[in-house]
């Protein structure tokens, strides 16, 4: 699935603006999803939050892309993932702000979610970052990758979101381990991937 990537500037702003409207459709498609979610019998979100989430976060993920380096996944012709980072006010510290990544619910678990990942581990320190910092939402399989692949979960934090409080939690990605890993699980689904199409031959 090939990546494109948009960086701030007229003619990036340009050629994102024609996905703009498949970007929101992606994000709201898995805000929807997660308003079905439950751990242990209790929903993650509830709907107060959840409509909180659809009229604010779309537009938020638009202007942060806008302002930094934004990638999207296509199967095709078709939007399958989405997810970027931003250089930040912290440039002193070479910490950046992780634009939170969404892939298509139907491909989630197929590799395009690391393959953004990879891709965010190997532009950021081009720019100088060593470190990204985020808010994830509290969807469980989400949480799991981002602990898995070594980050620094560093609890949680409110978001007010016009008087609705909408829990996440917050991660540190250290650009060089995150690149290492992201890498090295790449090469695994590849191969893995190889030996299943062998099989089937």
């Amino acid at each position: 699935m090939p990546l494109s990537v948009f960086r701030e500037g007229a003619a990036g702003d340009l050629l994102l603006d024609a996905y703009e409207a498949d970007v929101r459709a992606l994000v709201e498609a898995n805000l929807r999803i997660l308003g079905q979610k439950c751990v242990d019998g209790q929903p993650i979100y509830s709907s107060a939050q959840i409509e909180a989430l659809l009229l604010h976060t779309p537009g938020d993920i638009l202007r942060k892309a806008y302002r930094g380096t934004f990638l999207l996944s296509f199967r095709e012709e078709d939007l399958v993932g989405a997810g970027g980072y931003l250089a930040g006010p912290d440039r002193e510290n070479r910490t950046g702000e992780i634009i939170c990544t969404y892939v298509h619910p139907a491909l989630q678990g197929t590799g395009v979610f690391s393959r953004i990942l990879l891709e965010v581990a190997t532009l950021a320190p081009q720019d100088g970052l060593a470190f990204l910092e985020g808010d994830a939402l509290l969807d469980p399989p989400v949480l799991a990758v981002y602990r898995h692949i070594g980050c620094e979960d560093m609890g949680e934090v409110q978001h007010q979101l016009d008087g609705v409080v909408v829990p996440r939690r917050r991660f540190r990605l250290d650009t060089a381990d995150l690149q290492r890993t992201m890498y090295a699980h790449e090469q695994r689904r590849r191969r893995q991937a190889e030996a299943e199409a062998l099989r089937r031959a």
